[in-house]
C-alpha cells in the first residue's frame, strides 16, 4: 500500500533480520537518540493533587538531560495508482479470506471522518451495506467488516472478508464492487449518515468510561492535534458530515484501480501467518523511489535516575495512590 522509503512501508518493530543483526551500541544509540525528554509526552491521570504530582514529575524525571533534536525525514509522496495490485498468498487457515485496502489521509485531516463514517455505511453492524447483503440476504459470506485506520502520516482503508463453505472469495467481491460502485454514484441516504454517526458518537463517549480510556484520547489529542481539548472539534467533525461530503470521498479514495486486493487461499502447508506466492507488480515510481537519510549526529550518552529510582521506591508520603 505503501511506497518505498515511506515509514508505514515496513513493520514498526522492524524485521527479525535487522534485531538479530543490531549491536549493544545501536540499541544504546537508539534510545539516547529517541527516549528523550523533548521527544515525549508524560500523561498521569488519575484523583491526584495536580501541585504534588508536579512536584515529583520534576523530582524523578527534571534531572533527566534532553537529547539531541529528533530530525523527521519527510516520507515519500504516494504515487497515484493506474490499475489495482492483486496479491495472491496462502496461510494455514480453514476458510479463504479477502483483503482490499486504500490509501487515504492523515488522522484528522480533511476527509478522515468522512472515511470513518463511510466505513460504518458499508459495514458497521448488522443493517450495513455490506452486512445485509452478503450475510443476511444473500448469504455468501461468514463476516465482512470495513475499517478506516488514519494515522500520522496517512491512513489505510480497509474491507476484509470470509466466504461461506461452498462459495468463492470472487462472488463476494462482486458484491463488494457493486456497494462500492453504489456509493461512487450516488450520496447515501440521511437516515444511513445519522445511523453511521450515532455509531460513531457512543463508541467515542463509551471510550471515556474507564480512567484507561481518557487518558488515552487525552495522549492521542495531544500527540496528534495538538490540544488535550480536541474532543468537542473532533466530535464536530462527524456533525459537520454530509452526504455529498462521503459522496466525493467515496469517489476520490474507492476506486478500483487505487486499491491492493489480496487474497489468501487454504494451504495446511503454508506458515500460520501465510506466505506470499504471486506478489503484486512493483510500480515504476516505486523502483525510482529512494529512502530518505537522516543525518543527525552520534547521540550522546544520557545519565539517567531510573536505576536509583527502582532501588529505593518512593517514600509513602510521595505515593499518589
Amino acid at each position: 500500500v505503501f511506497p518505498v522509503g515511506h515509514p508505514y512501508r515496513h513493520e514498526v518493530i522492524g524485521s527479525m533480520a535487522d534485531l538479530d543483526a543490531a549491536t549493544e551500541d545501536d540499541s544504546r544509540h537508539f534510545f539516547n537518540r529517541f527516549y528523550a525528554p523533548n521527544n515525549a509526552t508524560l500523561l498521569i491521570a488519575g484523583d491526584l493533587d495536580g501541585a504534588r504530582v508536579k512536584e515529583l514529575v520534576e523530582k524523578y524525571f527534571g534531572p533527566i538531560p534532553a537529547g539531541l533534536e529528533v530530525a523527521r525525514p519527510t516520507p515519500p509522496p504516494i504515487p497515484a495508482s493506474a490499475s489495482e495490485r492483486r496479491i495472491a498468498m496462502e496461510a494455514n487457515i480453514n476458510l479463504p479470506r479477502g483483503l482490499h485496502a486504500w490509501n487515504t489521509v492523515p488522522l484528522f485531516a480533511p476527509g478522515d471522518a468522512e472515511l470513518d463514517l463511510l466505513a460504518k455505511v458499508l459495514a458497521g453492524g448488522k443493517s450495513s451495506r455490506l452486512h445485509r447483503r452478503l450475510v443476511y440476504e444473500l448469504k455468501l459470506a461468514q463476516s465482512v467488516s470495513a475499517t478506516h485506520i488514519s494515522r500520522m502520516l496517512g491512513g489505510t482503508f480497509e474491507i476484509a472478508y470470509v466466504p461461506m463453505q461452498g462459495h468463492t472469495l470472487a462472488e463476494v467481491e462482486a458484491v463488494i464492487d457493486e456497494e462500492l460502485a453504489k456509493l461512487r454514484e450516488q450520496p447515501v441516504e440521511a437516515v444511513e449518515l445519522e445511523r453511521a454517526r450515532n455509531e460513531l458518537k457512543t463508541e467515542s463517549v463509551r471510550g471515556l468510561e474507564t480512567l484507561q480510556g481518557v487518558a488515552g484520547r487525552l495522549l492521542t489529542y495531544d500527540v496528534f492535534a495538538g490540544d488535550p481539548a480536541y474532543l468537542g472539534r473532533d466530535l464536530a467533525r462527524y456533525e459537520a458530515a454530509t452526504p455529498e461530503l462521503l459522496h466525493k470521498w467515496a469517489s476520490q479514495v474507492l476506486r478500483v484501480a487505487s486499491r491492493v486486493n489480496i487474497k489468501v487461499e487454504p494451504n495446511p502447508a503454508a506458515p500460520l501467518m501465510g506466505r506470499v506466492v504471486s506478489p503484486a507488480k512493483t510500480a515504476a515510481s516505486d523502483k525510482a523511489a529512494v529512502v530518505p537519510k537522516v543525518s543527525a549526529g552520534k547521540p550522546k550518552s544520557r545519565q539517567t535516575p531510573d536505576a536509583e529510582f527502582r532501588a529505593q521506591p518512593p517514600a509513602a508520603a510521595e505515593r499518589l495512590t
